[in-house]
């Protein structure tokens, strides 16, 4: 079969843009197949990465997409290569909106916002369900990993993404990798230690590498972390239009610090402007700084009304 990438090119929204990338961003463009137009996802050679190391990082992400199909999902349909770069075909006809632009362009904060932070979620949840459900972790849940195609919520960039239980499998694989592409605020703090610090770009990453709240572990569990990320995640949403409330999940970070002295009797300030009947049920219980408490994904989607 062959198959031709068009000239006419449109550049992804950021929700595409891959963050390991060093001299440009890839674009994405419109496939044709059988009178279809899908997306395409191009990956860039990383300046410190081998060939093997480039194939290998694609060829990974592109195993982990091609599997799943969840309709809160951006899922793969092909893996190409053009000109030494390769490109993943995307289940997508339509690029789709950065969740972030879309809540600016599309909500009135005092109408119709106040529900859709749980149906936004609730959504987000099914999808981290559903992957851990298959034994997959993704590792990076964050805003500019959202995309809003057709008014449904997808999951994008699974450059992180890690298969912690392979199928047939009895038991879990620990995970000790060190996270690359995640963002500052949203690591948990068993995880800490295993974060290699992204350039500046990330607007969120303090000038200084923190001291992490608890010692340095052997490994953590990608599961956890995927909730924690929901909890901050959560926090941006119910936060609107302000940010997160801390930078990392570090003893030397004030706010957190101030988050953890009030986290066992529930009365972190910061939570004020948040509906208190969601700090029981949702936001403690997901940021819990103990992994072993921290509640599973689920427990979590327990919490959320039937459809």
């Amino acid at each position: 079969m062959s198959v031709v990438l068009s000239d006419a090119a449109s550049i992804a929204p950021s929700s595409w843009s891959d963050e390991t990338m060093v001299d440009r961003l890839p674009v994405c463009r419109q496939w044709s197949r059988s009178s279809r137009f899908l997306v395409v996802k191009g990956f860039c050679r990383r300046k410190s990465e081998t060939h093997r190391q480039y194939v290998k990082r694609v060829s990974g992400e592109y195993c982990i997409l091609s599997v799943l199909s969840h309709t809160n999902i951006a899922h793969a349909e092909d893996l190409l290569m053009e000109n030494y770069q390769f490109y993943i075909v995307m289940g997508l006809n339509d690029p789709g909106t950065p969740l972030t632009k879309w809540i600016k362009s599309t909500l009135d904060p005092v109408g119709d916002y106040a529900q859709l932070p749980m149906d936004i979620l609730k959504q987000v949840g099914l999808a981290v369900e559903y992957l851990h459900g298959l034994g997959v972790a993704h590792l990076d849940i964050h805003p500019d990993n959202i995309l809003i195609v057709d008014r449904k919520l997808k999951l994008t960039n699974f450059s992180s993404a890690m298969v912690f239980q392979a199928p047939l499998q009895q038991t879990q694989q620990r995970c000790s990798r060190l996270l690359g592409h995640a963002h500052g605020s949203f690591i948990a703090p068993e995880a800490l230690p295993f974060w290699q610090r992204p350039s500046s770009r990330y607007h969120d990453t303090p000038p200084q590498a923190q001291t992490p709240i608890t010692e340095h572990p052997a490994y953590y569990d990608a599961r956890a972390l995927d909730v924690w990320a929901m909890g901050i995640f959560a926090l941006f949403l119910w936060q609107q239009p302000h940010t997160t409330l801390w930078d990392l999940a570090s003893k030397r970070d004030h706010e957190f610090s101030l988050f953890t002295a009030h986290y066992a009797n529930q009365s972190y300030p910061g939570f004020a402007s948040i509906p208190r009947s969601l700090h029981k049920s949702l936001l403690y219980p997901m940021l819990c700084p103990d992994p072993q408490h921290r509640i599973t994904i689920e427990q979590l989607m327990m919490q959320f009304p039937p459809n």
